[in-house]
């Protein structure tokens, strides 16, 4: 868990060298608050990806299936770390930038690191599925953030994204 949480503190270090190579007139036009929540959401983008990825894969695994309380997958509970990585992270920024993202980012990210710290205790690894599920939405969430971030919001991109995200 704590090396995934310091690859996403990494991640976020590396973005704006990515976005100026990739993107620098976008990148150059941003304020300093919309260049903290592109990297924001830019994280939040993958971690919202790789979850779904995982849970998408570990949907009908049959370890977990045939056993809902004591099931246990190991690669599954590598996933579990990674997730943790990514909540504590998630609560980090949300602690350090409470006047940005008030209490409602505050209890979803202590909600996130309570439950995998949860399904991460050998037991219940089945119910982090469904815990999880609402992560896939998160995708477009973060598309729309980033898109919002870049002054793109008023563009068939932002709308279409709007369509699917609901």
């Amino acid at each position: 868990m704590l090396i995934s949480w310091v690859l996403h503190v990494g991640f976020v270090k590396l973005i704006p060298t990515v976005s100026k190579h990739f993107a620098p007139e976008l990148y150059r036009r941003m304020s300093k608050e919309d260049k903290r929540a592109w990297k924001t959401s830019m994280v939040g983008l993958v971690h919202a990806v790789y979850d779904s990825w995982f849970i998408i894969r570990y949907f009908n695994d049959p370890v977990l299936n045939n056993d809902r309380m004591d099931g246990y997958n190991p690669q599954f509970e590598l996933y579990l770390a990674l997730a943790m990585g990514y909540y504590a992270w998630d609560l980090t920024v949300c602690i350090l930038n409470f006047k940005s993202y008030g209490p409602m980012y505050l209890i979803h990210a202590g909600l996130g690191v309570f439950g995998i710290l949860i399904m991460t205790s050998r037991h219940l690894q089945f119910y982090a599925i469904p815990f999880l599920l609402p992560e896939f939405s998160s995708v477009f969430l973060n598309i729309r953030h980033l898109l919002k971030s870049a002054g793109l919001s008023k563009t068939l991109a932002y709308k279409i994204n709007f369509i699917v995200f609901l």
